[in-house]
């Protein structure tokens, strides 16, 4: 059995998935006029809602609330190639293929060997810039302003610390707290 799975950057993932499980009836409760549209989304609310509602945790713990318990194997004990973006494990007649989310772009030919296929194509589907909550989705992602304890929290985890380099997390951190050449903070 072959298994591909994806690591991403927490905070990242955390706005994304927040968006990806986003009810339409959250984005009419929270508009601040009645004509309801995108552009009147009270962002403030969302805000709220994602910092003191959303599970945070979730992402960075996955691997041992569901992965381990689902397949027996605990991807912690195996080494994974920073530098590179992947690392494929193999544990009786279960192989497991980690890729790193920023790096995925780059990985095709890593997919196609994995999969011992003679062609693969990776197609970018699923985007939220695509997504009929876009520009709500954009506006949040470039204003959003977590606290120093919220960024020490995920990116201090084990997660991070067996994924990504220190330069990378620190890049992250960096991106988070606003320390760019522009004011605005843009995720991937």
């Amino acid at each position: 059995m072959k298994i591909i799975s994806i690591v991403r950057e927490p905070v990242s993932r955390n706005l994304s998935m927040y968006f990806q499980a986003f009810h339409v009836p959250l984005m009419d409760i929270n508009s601040s006029t009645d004509n309801r549209q995108e552009s009147n989304t009270n962002l403030q609310a969302f805000r709220n809602d994602f910092f003191n509602k959303f599970n945070h945790h979730y992402g960075v713990n996955w691997f041992d609330d569901e992965f381990k318990k689902t397949w027996g194997i605990d991807i912690y004990e195996y080494p994974f190639h920073k530098e590179e973006g992947y690392t494929v494990i193999e544990k009786g007649n279960v192989e497991v293929l980690l890729l790193k989310m920023e790096k995925l772009n780059d990985s095709e030919e890593v997919i196609r060997d994995f999969l011992e296929m003679e062609e693969f194509t990776l197609k970018n589907e699923n985007m939220g810039d695509k997504k009929w909550y876009q520009s709500v989705y954009r506006e949040f992602k470039q204003n959003i302003e977590p606290s120093e304890e919220y960024l020490d929290d995920l990116y201090r985890s084990k997660y991070m610390d067996h994924f990504y380099t220190k330069e990378e997390t620190e890049a992250f951190m960096a991106k988070y707290r606003n320390e760019t050449p522009s004011s605005k903070v843009t995720l991937p």
